[in-house]
């Protein structure tokens, strides 16, 4: 959650003047059209579908990142030893 609200400055200041200024009328052209059809179909919303298409892969390579931190393994090693030591009392929980 804390990655995402960080990342709100950054897609308000830095990302949505790019998207409105670049790339949204580059997928409205005709090179841009044919380019980006075999991948994001047919329709006035290219532009904004690539922004997240790239956004999501980005944020997909930071959580990847994440995993290899020494925080993420310490902090997964903490969670499996509390389920370890917790009492199995109901299979439902």
């Amino acid at each position: 959650m804390a990655f995402e609200s960080a990342a709100a400055p950054v897609t308000a200041f830095l990302i949505a003047p790019i998207a409105q200024v670049w790339i949204i009328p580059y997928a409205r052209s005709a090179e841009g059209a044919a380019q980006l059809a075999p991948l994001l179909g047919e329709g006035t919303s290219r532009g904004i579908a690539l922004v997240f298409l790239v956004a999501g892969v980005i944020m997909i390579a930071a959580a990847l990142l994440a995993f290899l931190t020494p925080v993420y393994r310490r902090v997964s090693a903490s969670y499996a030893q509390a389920a370890a030591e917790a009492p199995l009392s109901d299979p439902a929980l």
